[in-house]
């Protein structure tokens, strides 16, 4: 895994499972097109892409419109985005939770080779926890189970709270002081993530549940790039930065006639 971009705009995404680093980026402003554009390219060479710490590099706007990806950094060090992750859900975007840095951990699901964790990532089979002390101490997760529109997720220990989150990132429903829960999907919902926290201020983040029309997820697809408008964008990047060379370059002349 690496971290991909070098943007003033702190524009970053985490790249895991890559042939090859890309080197190229656009290092002054970027646009949702130009975001889009990298992502696109990421794709070529890397099996997961995923906006890293979006909350110092997007805007809220990008995540209702980038598309091509299907995990986000919503938890690091220093970041909390979450919000950003509910944004890009309730816009129709299936993306999948990653936490990294000091307190933050992903948990995937099944065998502990590179493919399964990356496949775990891809689907959702894995969850994200912030905890304090050792994760010897976070309670396991039993299970998640969907029966016609009812989620029911069950613990090894009581919750100090369990919150059902949906469209627009409102909390649903909250139930405290159990171990067990569930939430029936209402008319409304177009998706439902839990979030379960405990008396000594360990979080639990799971993957949402999508609710979709046809029996099978079809991704939307409402990224569209300006290839035009992209190209000619690093045109100008390229005239900037000759420009400022040979401003450079003639001001050490000057002063070095001048001595």
């Amino acid at each position: 895994m690496y971290e991909y971009g070098y943007a003033l705009t702190g524009t970053r995404y985490l790249c895991l499972g890559y042939e090859k680093q890309r080197k190229i980026d656009y290092p002054f402003f970027q646009n949702v097109h130009y975001k889009q554009f990298n992502i696109d390219k990421l794709n070529k060479i890397t099996r997961i892409v995923a906006p890293a710490h979006p909350n110092k590099g997007f805007k809220h706007v990008d995540m209702t419109r980038l598309d091509h990806y299907r995990v986000i950094e919503a938890l690091s060090d220093g970041d909390n985005s979450l919000y950003y992750w509910d944004i890009a859900l309730s816009n129709g975007h299936r993306v999948n939770i990653v936490a990294t840095g000091k307190n933050h951990v992903t948990a995937c699901i099944g065998d502990n080779d590179v493919e399964s964790v990356l496949n775990s990532l891809e689907t959702g089979n894995s969850y994200a926890v912030t905890y304090n002390g050792s994760l010897i101490e976070v309670p396991e997760l039993q299970h998640v189970t969907l029966k016609n529109d009812t989620v029911f997720v069950s613990f090894s220990a009581k919750a100090k709270e369990m919150r059902f989150i949906g469209q627009n990132a409102v909390v649903k429903q909250r139930v405290s002081g159990v171990s067990d829960a569930f939430y029936h999907f209402e008319n409304d919902d177009t998706y439902i993530r839990t979030e379960i926290e405990f008396e000594n201020g360990n979080i639990l983040y799971l993957n949402p549940l999508v609710r979709h029309e046809y029996q099978y997820f079809f991704d939307l697809n409402k990224a569209k790039v300006m290839k035009g408008r992209t190209y000619l964008m690093w045109v100008v990047y390229i005239l900037v930065v000759v420009a400022f060379i040979r401003r450079f370059i003639i001001l050490r002349k000057h002063e070095d006639s001048g001595k």
